[in-house]
């Protein structure tokens, strides 16, 4: 059996162009993104592109799968 776990993370106060990418924090991938609380779509697999300035950004996204077993003997 396998589990989808879905999770979101905010970053406050990002300033630059640039892109932030997520795959070390547990994504499988970007579902969705907000950005100053509007949709965004600048967003590819596990990374989101940075506007110029200053703004928040929301990702929304699912877990690497994992099968029960392994969430248990993860801790999770």
């Amino acid at each position: 059996m396998w589990m989808l776990i879905y999770r979101s993370i905010m970053l406050n106060n990002v300033t630059g162009k640039g892109s932030i990418e997520f795959s070390g924090l547990g994504f499988g991938s970007i579902t969705k993104v907000k950005v100053d609380g509007l949709d965004y779509t600048s967003f590819q697999g596990t990374t989101v592109t940075t506007l110029n300035g200053t703004h928040s950004y929301k990702s929304f996204g699912i877990n690497k799968p994992q099968t029960v077993l392994e969430r248990y003997r993860s801790g999770c």
